[in-house]
């Protein structure tokens, strides 16, 4: 059966067995009954109550036009227990026979402490947003019949903190995507600074880790701009500021004027996939990484770039190799090997150490050589293999790369805390 388009109200009663605490009882329900005019009740008691109070209370309501049923606690005073046995009866009894999230009410007002408690926190977790409470004039603690009112709480804020701190869990592990999309969908009013701020970073960062050095560094600017104070609430004012140092430094990089800065950056973006376990990934950005700084070299030493080669500016070793190089467009054209040829045989001393720890078998060390880096390298899938590369080697040929020819560090992402950002 489907209760597709069926409103549901879930509430807890509490034990009472004298008189006006039933009279109480069963006029609050009524009251919260015809307010919110449910197809279907889910009464939580204690076994006590089941025993003693329920049946006073259903001897006196009419409820023939409802669906009821009810949930026996196994234990009144255990708050995990009662969670986890009103989260399951609330998602088997409604919510997976189709009854909305949005057309669910808990009614907090006639259980323990604990069980309303308890109903809370399940309410959370099956992402029910309205919790309604029956207030009225009181006498020995119990609301007077016929002064009750029904008082209505949205717990949109609370959903919405909770998205934001996913959101938050998400742009720390560079699911920037993820991020943005949770992000968007805070509502509640008072977080929308915060939630404008976020977004901005996220947006920022998720253009900075697709190498649109530009558009990170413009938006990164927009937020310095229209949150200076938030940034340095943070505490990662001067990371940002560094940050946009950097990506200055990067944004208009190309193969006539490549720089430390975007090597470095090239080898964090890898460092960024290894940390996501995408080491194929990470493998194909370090290779890139090690191309360019020959690439960079090269152009420094003669004077040209590898895409667009001088014959007349080549070593005579390299030369005789200089035809099989002629592309489609007449240009010379050179590849990792061939870069370090060229520069090897100029006797430069990046040539050099590339050649120097290519093909040396460190027994001792059991240190990785670029002939293993560059062998793992071409039997990645996304290169010309099938075999996928594993952890421990993509460590080595880090290692490796950064070592010889002593890269910087670079700047590295922000991690956000969101302790630090709710605090706002």
């Amino acid at each position: 059966m489907s209760y597709k388009g069926k409103k549901a109200l879930v509430l807890t009663i509490g034990t009472g067995t004298r008189p006006e605490e039933i009279d109480s009882y069963i006029s609050g329900i009524l009251r919260t009954i015809k307010d919110k005019n449910p197809d279907i009740i889910l009464f939580i008691n204690s076994r006590e109550t089941h025993e003693k109070t329920y049946p006073l209370v259903r001897e006196r309501l009419d409820l023939e036009d409802k669906i009821v049923y009810e949930l026996i606690l196994k234990d009144e005073n255990d708050i995990s227990e009662i969670v986890e046995q009103m989260h399951q009866e609330i998602s088997k009894k409604l919510i997976m026979k189709g009854v909305c999230f949005d057309d669910i009410t808990i009614d907090i007002t006639f259980g323990t402490k604990v069980m309303s408690a308890g109903l809370l926190v399940s309410a959370v977790m099956n992402n029910i947003k309205e919790v309604s409470y029956v207030s009225g004039k009181r006498k020995g603690g119990i609301v007077l019949p016929g002064t009750e009112r029904v008082l209505t709480v949205e717990l949109n804020y609370v959903f919405d903190v909770q998205k934001l701190m996913k959101s938050i869990e998400y742009f720390n592990t560079y699911q920037f995507k993820s991020a943005i999309s949770l992000c968007e969908e805070v509502s509640f009013h008072l977080l929308r600074e915060k939630k404008e701020f976020l977004l901005k970073l996220y947006r920022a960062y998720d253009l900075w880790d697709k190498f649109d050095f530009g558009g990170a560094l413009s938006l990164l600017k927009e937020v310095s701009k229209s949150s200076g104070d938030l940034l340095g609430k943070c505490d990662i004012k001067s990371k940002i500021e560094r940050s946009k140092e950097y990506l200055h430094k990067i944004k208009d990089c190309s193969m006539d004027n490549l720089n430390d800065e975007i090597i470095s950056e090239i080898i964090n973006n890898a460092v960024r996939r290894c940390e996501e376990g995408k080491y194929d990934d990470a493998m194909a950005r370090l290779y890139r990484a090690l191309e360019m700084i020959g690439q960079k070299r090269f152009k420094e030493v003669f004077g040209c770039t590898t895409d667009n080669v001088k014959e007349e500016k080549m070593p005579d070793e390299i030369k005789s190799k200089i035809k099989s190089k002629v592309r489609y467009d007449g240009k010379i054209k050179f590849g990792l090997f061939d870069t370090f040829d060229a520069l090897y045989y100029k006797g430069d001393e990046v040539g050099k150490k590339f050649y120097t720890h290519f093909d040396i078998v460190h027994s001792e060390k059991g240190e990785i050589t670029f002939k293993k880096m560059l062998g793992i390298r071409n039997s990645s899938i996304l290169a010309h293999g099938i075999v996928p590369v594993k952890e421990a080697g993509l460590d080595q040929a880090f290692k490796l790369v950064k070592d010889v020819f002593n890269i910087k560090e670079g700047v590295r992402f922000i991690k956000l805390d969101w302790k630090n950002i709710l605090a706002l």
